[in-house]
């Protein structure tokens, strides 16, 4: 498994020293607590079951999640659902892959500025069930559960199901190319690793996970 240790000591903040300056201290740590319990209280909501659709970074492709069939009168978490990747030129949209999409009703994801790969990160950890789902050119290429991180349960925070497993600091998870390797998926986890995963075999590099 690929791990090594993030570079970072304590929390970098995210806003201008100006910022630090002027509002103080006491300001400082109202504005992170007020953010902290925004972002917590949105991925805490309900599954929506909405259908969405993501951009890829430099606005070039498209990823769409849609319900297979709309069936009157069924509810939309037993429905079948599929996503699809797009090319992006100008009005035109060109269809490059689709596969079946396994759909926890959370929309949200990251598309890469190829397309090419599409990839589902929950924001809560689950140790027996995915946390990381990838899709690759119209296959899903890989599951990896909270356990596959190798977390040390002392470091996480909150209580079951809202457990935060990710670092505090964003980018909490991107696409990286690291040296000879080709583009990974790299997250970084609240315990200071950073894992990278082929997106194509869904595995940790450096070994299975």
């Amino acid at each position: 498994m690929k791990r090594v240790k993030n570079g970072v000591n304590g929390l970098n903040l995210a806003f201008s020293r100006a910022f630090v300056r002027d509002a103080g201290w006491g300001s400082v740590a109202l504005f992170l607590l007020m953010a902290l319990i925004f972002v917590n209280a949105a991925a805490a909501e309900p599954p929506s079951w909405s259908e969405f659709e993501v951009k890829s970074g430099n606005g070039s492709h498209i990823a769409e999640v849609k319900a297979k069939e709309k069936i009157e009168g069924k509810d939309p978490s037993e429905l079948e659902y599929i996503i699809t990747v797009s090319k992006l030129e100008g009005e035109t949209k060109t269809e490059l892959w689709t596969c079946d999409y396994t759909y926890n009703g959370k929309p949200g994801g990251l598309l890469s500025n190829d397309g090419m790969t599409f990839v589902y990160v929950e924001f809560f950890y689950h140790p027996d069930t995915p946390v990381v789902t990838i899709y690759h050119n119209g296959e899903k290429t890989g599951s990896l559960c909270g356990n596959d991180f190798e977390i040390d349960e002392a470091l996480l925070k909150g209580m079951a199901p809202n457990i935060l497993w990710l670092f505090e600091e964003s980018p909490r998870y991107r696409f990286v190319r690291s040296g000879a390797l080709p583009v990974a998926l790299e997250v970084k986890t609240i315990d200071g690793m950073t894992h990278l995963i082929n997106v194509k075999t869904g595995s940790f590099f450096g070994g299975a996970g």
